[in-house]
């Protein structure tokens, strides 16, 4: 058993681990550094600036490409999610076993499902496509969105295309 202990201005920290785990070292305000061990030795670390506390909007400013969803936090076993939307590139998918919460934070994004109308949402809406569900979305402007996603779901579900991103790739 390791114990890991560290220094903040306001309180030592003290974490157990054994053999081979991931670190999170908590202090005032959530988690501020994170380490991953093996047998006593630090193998990875990195500060973990995200915050419980947030803009949203502010959220989009360093996203340059539309389509690349970036993980902004956790709930759970939830990612949260912000992604800038132009243009009809995405393609046809579906997550066989998650459902994708989307929440329009400024714009309108058409989205489409297959064998229903399709219906433009607008700033403000919210809609949550059901696991299996093919859909896609487009958006003739930018449009900026939220998601909520379980942590397994692959971004463009089992369909490859040139914007599928990766979890790692989808880091803040």
């Amino acid at each position: 058993m390791l114990e890991v202990y560290y220094k903040t201005n306001y309180s030592h920290t003290a974490v157990e681990a054994s053999a081979i785990y991931n670190v999170f070292l908590f202090g005032i305000g959530g988690v501020f550094l994170y380490l991953s061990i093996k047998e006593g030795k630090i193998l990875k670390r990195q500060n973990n600036k995200k915050e419980n506390h947030m803009n949203l909007k502010s959220c989009f400013t360093p996203i340059t490409e539309y389509f690349s969803p970036r993980i902004i936090g956790e709930v759970n076993d939830q990612y949260i999610k912000v992604a800038k939307i132009k243009g009809q590139d995405l393609p046809w998918h579906n997550h066989e076993n998650e459902d994708e919460l989307f929440y329009i934070v400024e714009g309108q994004l058409l989205m489409e499902i297959e064998n229903q109308p399709d219906h433009i949402m607008k700033t403000g809406d919210l809609f949550v496509v059901k696991k299996g569900i093919n859909h896609r979305v487009s958006s003739a402007e930018e449009c900026l969105i939220m998601l909520i996603e379980t942590k397994t779901t692959e971004h463009t579900g089992k369909v490859k295309s040139p914007l599928t991103k990766s979890i790692d790739e989808q880091a803040y």
